[in-house]
């Protein structure tokens, strides 16, 4: 049981990472696994991913419903396994947005048409 819990956890990152991510290069959706682990980490969240994806207001894909048809690629399951295996984004990195910037927090980086912001 733990295991198949372990990989439906799996799926549901790369779930939310297809969907946030789609056309974007793969540094990107790597920066997206992370941003989405470093919430689960952070004190300001939820501490499971779950409670963290639906958390209103915070995930396009949850509220548009793209997440449910979300196709997870070989490029998104490298980039969530990697992140896993090694998140390299700074633990202040928790938002990020396709377009600009979020006006209420700090600008950290922009990568393709991801911008991400920090505390």
């Amino acid at each position: 049981i733990a295991r198949r819990q372990r990989q439906m956890c799996i799926r549901d990152r790369q779930k939310v990472v297809s969907a946030e991510s789609r056309g974007e290069s793969s540094e990107t959706q790597y920066t997206v696994a992370c941003v989405v682990l470093n919430r689960i980490e952070s004190d300001i969240f939820p501490d499971t991913l779950a409670e963290v994806i639906v958390q209103s207001g915070q995930f396009a894909c949850v509220e548009n419903g793209a997440i449910y048809s979300a196709p997870i690629t070989e490029s998104v399951a490298e980039a969530v396994n990697k992140a896993l295996d090694n998140n390299t984004v700074d633990e202040n990195v928790l938002w990020f947005r396709s377009g600009h910037y979020h006006g209420f927090h700090n600008r950290a980086f922009r990568l393709d048409r991801m911008y991400f912001s920090q505390m």
